[in-house]
């Protein structure tokens, strides 16, 4: 029995497949390229580089337990004749970008500018540590 299946974690699956397949990923982690910032105590701003995709071409998916970002440029934009690129240096292929978020982490919201991509993340403030005490009834 490894660490992960520990009959006293309780409700973990879902991120323990989630971590499994993060684990499993590789080569494919270097783009886009993406900063994480911590505002304060409790927000974090994932943001990524997402030149050359409109917002129309992005989409932002929270999951339990993983953010998921995609992007895939539309097929109605035409691309540029072959004759008229001297150098063409910006990736435009699709990419998927996934993120493990931890407990009482949520997606406030995203917004897109000059080629950057923000996704804002807010952890729900706890009041106390002490924890909650639970009534315990009699069973008939």
């Amino acid at each position: 029995m490894n660490l992960l299946e520990h009959p006293s974690l309780l409700g973990f699956e879902p991120l323990f497949n989630h971590l499994d397949f993060l684990s499993k990923q590789r080569g494919s982690d270097a783009y886009p390229p993406f900063d994480v910032l911590l505002r304060g105590e409790s927000t974090l701003v994932v943001r990524v580089a997402v030149a050359g995709f409109t917002r129309h071409d992005l989409r932002v998916i929270a999951q339990p337990h993983q953010l998921l970002i995609l992007g895939k440029r539309s097929q109605g934009e035409p691309a540029p004749e072959a004759t008229d690129v001297f150098h063409s240096g910006i990736a435009l292929r699709g990419f998927q970008r996934r993120f493990a978020l931890g407990p009482a982490l949520t997606v406030e919201g995203a917004s897109v500018a000059d080629g950057i991509l923000e996704v804002t993340l807010n952890r729900a403030v706890t009041s106390s540590d002490s924890g909650e005490e639970i009534n315990i009834q009699a069973r008939q």
